[in-house]
């Protein structure tokens, strides 16, 4: 069995008693420390022994970490921290905004591994003082020594600061950088003049993600890229000639996002090895064209390509004049999601639409309380039938709006196999199993950013059981009043749960 199958399935044991994994083989241990690196987990209550505590705090681990992995894993008992101390990756997730002591040796500790490197730059002062701009070329100068040997780079810039050392630090040879992500404020852009950026620096980039304003510099037709996501609001025209050469000069694409306000392609460019695809339009209330169907006009991609499609802030209610925007689009895609601010906009958008099936992923973001009984009336349409995956978004200033009917989405989707809830309150949901077929097909359930009674959960998940047609699959992330105790009565009753992001809080604490 290897390391990552072993973590994975014993990873909520560890949260109950740690002591098991102390007779593990050193090696089979150091790559279950790399595991837990990369993934997230609740951690356990205040209830909980000190040492299961420490040891779980491994599971939890982000860019906001204050110290290395290495460290945390240290704490628990000298077994762990030899081994620890022999495993160079667990110390190869370096944040630049430690100290410089722990970031030399963390370093040290890695020399023998890939370095991913992450800085995250917030100084929200007119004028910088000097210390801010030494503190930020201190560490490019750290991380520079080490540029042949870093595989991920995250730069996050939020504030008024010049650039022009962080400028000199990525104008060098990244030999084994495969992904490249870089943000900055809408305020700002980073002062490059008659500067251009050589694949031969990049020969293994593989993830290109640009956030925000950014100079088109960026943007670099490179063999090896996989992925590409771009978001841009504004300055969109600076970048389309650019983005067309990239996308041409990238033979072996997977991956294309782009976020924008206007049309990101404007010449024709195929894409033959595309599998995923999602765009994301900024519209204007008072417009009523977008550029999706251009978009497909000069882009070609395979038809088995996965497709997202959203809009934010589309005019609502549609113009009944208006064309469908995804007329060119059905036929030969396999899955198809579209957001829209409700459910009566996105029926009268995919009006004449045929052939969507089991394609179609309907996505709604709740912008007014009377969504449900006006909304889903106007999409009881027999194509819908066929959906199966529905994601329902809450406005943050709906929250507390009134009961949601789920009984009228068993008429309106009366296949739906995957719900996914985010801020919308599911006590409702709770009772729906009064209804006895309501979401007989369902076999997965989201929560994410929601009060959880687990009591009423773990009622609705055994009535479930009981009637035939139990809940596969449960994930719960960023939700209040879970406790270790809930998470193991959960996890009986379902086949497989998954846990989100460490948010978790045990019942009646506040941390």
């Amino acid at each position: 069995m290897t390391a990552h199958l072993f973590a994975q399935m014993n990873s909520l044991v560890l949260i109950h008693g740690a002591k098991s994994f102390d007779r593990l083989p050193a090696e089979l241990l150091s790559e279950i420390f790399v595991w837990w690196r990369d993934i997230e987990l609740p951690v356990p209550g205040p209830q909980t022994s000190t040492r299961t505590r420490v040891v779980s705090s491994i599971l939890c681990l982000e860019w906001e970490i204050t110290r290395p992995a290495g460290i945390t894993a240290s704490l628990v008992c000298s077994r762990w921290r030899d081994i620890a101390q022999q495993t160079p990756r667990l110390w190869s997730w370096i944040d630049l905004r430690w100290t410089t002591q722990i970031i030399e040796m963390s370093l040290e500790m890695s020399k023998t591994s890939l370095l991913h490197l992450h800085f995250y730059a917030d100084i929200n002062d007119l004028q910088p003082t000097e210390n801010d701009l030494q503190s930020l070329t201190l560490r490019l100068d750290i991380a520079a020594r080490h540029a042949c040997r870093t595989h991920t780079l995250i730069f996050i810039f939020d504030g008024y600061m010049d650039l022009s050392s962080w400028y000199h630090y990525l104008k060098r040879p990244f030999p084994v950088l495969e992904s490249l992500y870089i943000s900055y404020p809408y305020r700002q852009l980073p002062p490059f003049q008659d500067v251009s950026f050589m694949e031969e620096d990049y020969p293994r980039l593989k993830s290109l993600r640009l956030d925000r304003p950014f100079r088109p510099e960026l943007i670099m037709p490179m063999s090896s890229l996989l992925v590409i996501k771009i978001s841009v609001r504004v300055g969109v025209s600076e970048f389309k000639a650019r983005l067309c050469d990239a996308l041409r000069g990238c033979p072996q694409l997977l991956h294309l996002y782009l976020k924008t306000a206007e049309l990101p392609v404007s010449s024709p460019v195929r894409l033959d090895k595309l599998q995923y695809l999602e765009l994301v339009e900024w519209t204007d209330r008072a417009r009523v064209t977008y550029w999706h169907d251009a978009f497909f006009e000069n882009v070609t991609f395979p038809a088995s390509t996965r497709l997202m499609v959203e809009m934010i802030n589309p005019p609502s209610p549609l113009p009944h004049s208006q064309p469908p925007p995804f007329e060119r689009l059905i036929s030969g895609v396999r899955c198809m999601t579209i957001a829209w601010d409700s459910a009566s906009d996105a029926a009268l958008s995919l009006r004449g639409e045929s052939g969507l099936g089991d394609k179609l992923v309907m996505k709604f973001a709740i912008s007014s309380n009377d969504f449900w009984p006006t909304g889903l009336n106007s999409c009881s349409d027999p194509r819908f039938r066929g959906t199966k995956q529905l994601n329902i978004v809450d406005r943050p200033e709906t929250v507390n709006g009134p009961s949601y009917p789920w009984e009228a989405l068993d008429q309106v989707f009366p296949n739906l196999r995957y719900i996914h809830c985010r801020r919308v309150p599911v006590e409702p949901l709770y009772e729906a199993v009064e209804f006895g077929s309501v979401f007989r097909c369902l076999d997965t359930l989201s929560l994410s950013q929601v009060y959880v009674d687990c009591k009423q959960l773990s009622v609705f998940l055994e009535g479930r059981r009981i009637e035939g047609y139990p809940i596969v699959t449960l994930r719960l992330d960023k939700v209040t009043t879970i406790c270790d105790t809930d998470l193991a009565r959960l996890s009986s009753q379902v086949g497989t749960l998954l846990l989100g992001t460490r948010h978790f809080l045990s019942r009646g604490q506040g941390w």
